[in-house]
């Protein structure tokens, strides 16, 4: 399961050049069980997600063990989006393009 978390970075090329992903921590409940702080550190994973010019920049997102229900969980900034590789600010201008284009259309502007 991933959960999104807020960082102090705001996009991929700050997460990856500063290492934020080595300063992740847990939530403070496991969200499959509910347990309070029995997450434990369980490695990375790999994935892609868009840069600011669009290009896919590698990057790994932080996962942890609970060790009361066994099951992970990944922790994923809330700059990427869950199973895409587009970022959200890509996701965000690309609905106000389509809303803007559609005003001008609609004479509403």
């Amino acid at each position: 399961m991933q959960v999104i978390v807020k960082l102090s970075c705001r996009t991929v090329e700050e997460y990856v050049e500063q290492g934020v992903c080595l300063t992740v921590q847990p939530p403070g409940r496991c969200p499959h069980c509910g347990k309070r702080h029995g997450l434990s550190p369980w490695g990375y994973y790999r994935r892609g997600c868009t840069d600011s010019e669009g290009k896919i920049r590698g990057m790994r997102v932080r996962r942890f063990l609970c060790e009361v229900c066994g099951r992970t969980v990944s922790c994923l900034p809330d700059f990427a989006q869950p199973y895409r590789l587009i970022n959200s600010t890509t996701v965000q201008m690309t609905f106000l393009r389509a809303i803007q284009a559609y005003a001008r259309a609609a004479g509403l502007e």
